[in-house]
């Protein structure tokens, strides 16, 4: 019945877990139940309160006209993944990204992009080449707020991927998933301890140079770095 919609602030090397909301099963619980990208929305008002012009990154499953209109409407900036199917209105033109004329890369160039609208939603698509690992060129899309390069616009969304670094560590190594309670409030408050654990291992990699997260909580259990266990539970308030 219920998973997680969480929020990470990242400058492109740190990135840390900041807040979440739970969502629940329309089946199994419809008096709580609200779609994932109502409680993005919440998360996102609750963020952009707290540090007033932020740029919020989001895949492509947060791309709809809901949340395009939201982000209009409260004049938040955001960057999104644009699905290739999602049909456009460019200089008079409507079709699909992958189809559409005025929104084709000429081989001479990486990128580019175009002013247009979605659904009536003014926004700037940028479309780019990236090579797959079997060597093959895919044609991706972003949706934005803002008009900067493309190359500033991919490099702004490349930052994105600490969240699936933050969620890989916390999951195969934090036991974000392993909890055995069955009430939401228990779950929330073991989610909660997984990712203040996380943020404290963010904080020992930097300080200790290491390469990732694991390293250090690999260092804490092979040794049992007594030093590290210390500042754990000072960071956790125990001590």
């Amino acid at each position: 019945g219920y998973s997680i919609v969480a929020a990470v602030i990242t400058n492109g090397k740190i990135t840390i877990p900041i807040t979440f909301k739970t969502w629940y099963c329309a089946k199994d619980f419809p008096d709580k139940h609200k779609t994932r990208i109502e409680l993005a929305q919440a998360l996102m008002v609750e963020i952009n309160k707290m540090a007033p012009g932020i740029m919020f990154l989001m895949d492509g499953a947060f791309s709809s006209e809901g949340m395009l209109r939201f982000c209009r409407t409260h004049k938040m900036k955001y960057c999104m993944r644009f699905h290739s199917n999602k049909k456009v209105f460019v200089n008079g033109q409507e079709a699909q990204l992958r189809k559409h004329e005025r929104i084709k890369i000429s081989s001479s160039k990486r990128g580019r992009i175009v002013r247009g609208y979605y659904k009536g939603e003014p926004v700037f698509i940028v479309a780019f080449k990236r090579i797959e690992k079997s060597g093959k060129t895919k044609i991706v899309y972003l949706v934005t707020s803002e008009r900067e390069s493309p190359k500033k616009t991919i490099s702004v969304y490349k930052k994105r991927w600490g969240i699936e670094k933050v969620f890989r560590t916390t999951k195969q190594h934090l036991g974000l998933r392993d909890c055995q309670a069955r009430s939401a409030a228990k779950q929330e408050v073991h989610i909660l301890a997984v990712f203040v654990a996380y943020v404290f291992l963010v904080i020992q990699k930097n300080n200790y140079r290491a390469k990732n997260p694991e390293q250090i909580l690999h260092k804490m259990r092979r040794v049992k770095h007594g030093q590290l266990y210390d500042q754990f539970e000072t960071f956790c308030g125990v001590a």
